[in-house]
């Protein structure tokens, strides 16, 4: 069969054109084209060439046609997909890099120039070292030696990708604080043919970091000064800081190991706890200034202290709590003289007379001589011109204070 009786008439005469002119030069023909094939397109490629029998004479062509239409969608595709990457690329802040097995860079997202002044051709001709500072080099080679022992010993995960922090040189010589996502580049057998990295500037967010850290050391100084504690709650990641004077304040020494911040709920008194909890959450509501509540928490030895807890919310531009921060304080010693006073006003003309707050003073202190000094008045009573002041010792144990009173209006102390 000749072409005309396979192919359109239009489409077989383009062929005998490409013939007759290899007959008539003699230069071998190589062409792609699309051709109509049962229907259907398809991309060919052909290839002519001329052939003369020796011993006549004769000439005639001899070709090989192959369909590549499978191949030319998968570089269509390939482009498509390679242009629509080059374009995120291009207009992404990050930087985007690949480099060879030698750590010679191989590409440069343009955003590198916005990040650290150097032009792409620039940043393609510096080695790595000259990008970054000696700290840094030596951090990302310590990772580097990792990964290539890692593949010696074929413990290798094909979608895993490491991430690091370090500073690395701009132009104007300024460093710059990055993080680096790296991953590495594979061929079907698993095999390193380089690596691709993503490189973020995170200069802003270090330098909170570091006001950060600089303003709680302030506080913890001021803290410590005042024998508050202070705390810290993160309320998007729920990491809580605790300094160590509330382990002090609790009885637990800084070297055991205790997340107070989640036993806070079960050492609290089930009363107190339902209150404090209703003040936070009416803080971070924004319903109040601040968060301040008091509080009895059990102590390591088994008694409880008083707590005075003051704190304020940090919020984010829509106004959304995202971290809490304030300060515990101690004040079991002064709810005790508190309620001292208070019974001591309750009963006054009644039996204590001219026992006046110097003399209650004076039964305070005589109580926090005592172990474990931290004690509540239970009832006062007078017998025979004796006034008696009941305590209820912390761990449930019952003791008394008489103070007696003479025609003088002098008083003494006495344990019972």
């Amino acid at each position: 069969k000749t072409d005309s009786d396979i192919f359109p008439k239009e489409q077989a005469d383009g062929f005998w054109e490409k013939d007759h002119g290899v007959l008539e030069t003699g230069i071998t023909n190589i062409t792609e084209e699309i051709i109509t094939w049962q229907n259907q397109l398809h991309t060919i490629a052909t290839k002519e060439s001329l052939f003369v029998e020796p011993s006549t004479g004769r000439k005639f062509i001899a070709g090989v046609i192959h369909d590549i239409t499978q191949q030319k969608r998968t570089e269509q595709i390939i482009q498509e997909s390679e242009t629509k990457y080059r374009l995120l690329a291009e207009n992404v802040r990050d930087v985007i890099w690949t480099m060879d097995t030698q750590l010679t860079f191989t590409y440069f997202s343009p955003s590198v120039e916005k990040m650290f002044g150097y032009t792409v051709e620039e940043a393609l001709n510096f080695p790595m070292a000259k990008h970054l500072s000696p700290q840094s080099l030596e951090t990302v080679m310590n990772m580097y030696q990792k990964e290539i022992a890692r593949e010696e010993h074929g413990r290798i995960d094909p979608s895993q990708s490491a991430t690091l922090e370090f500073e690395q040189y701009c132009k104007d010589g300024s460093q710059l604080w990055v993080e680096v996502t790296v991953a590495a580049l594979r061929d079907d057998n698993g095999v390193a043919l380089g690596y691709v990295g993503i490189t973020r500037d995170i200069s802003r967010r270090k330098k909170t970091e570091e006001d950060l850290k600089k303003s709680r050391e302030r506080y913890q100084l001021a803290f410590q000064a005042s024998k508050d504690a202070l705390w810290e709650w993160d309320l998007e990641t729920n990491e809580m800081y605790n300094s160590p004077r509330w382990m002090e304040i609790l009885g637990y020494e800084a070297q055991e190991e205790r997340n107070l911040g989640e036993e806070w709920s079960s050492m609290v008194f089930d009363d107190d706890l339902i209150n404090s909890i209703r003040l936070f959450e009416e803080h971070l509501q924004g319903q109040s200034p601040i968060y301040e509540t008091q509080y009895r928490v059990r102590h390591k030895d088994g008694s409880f202290r008083w707590i005075h807890t003051r704190g304020i919310a940090v919020r984010d531009e829509a106004g959304k709590a995202i971290r809490m921060i304030g300060f515990n304080a101690d004040i079991t010693q002064r709810k005790f003289a508190e309620d001292a006073l208070i019974y001591l006003t309750i009963v006054d003309g009644d039996g204590l007379g001219s026992l006046g707050s110097s003399q209650l003073m004076s039964t305070v202190v005589l109580a926090q001589e005592a172990p474990n000094y931290s004690f509540l008045i239970s009832q006062i009573r007078t017998q025979d011109g004796t006034a008696f002041l009941d305590f209820t010792r912390n761990g449930g144990d019952a003791c008394e204070f008489d103070a007696y009173r003479s025609e003088e209006h002098t008083s003494e102390l006495q344990s019972h």
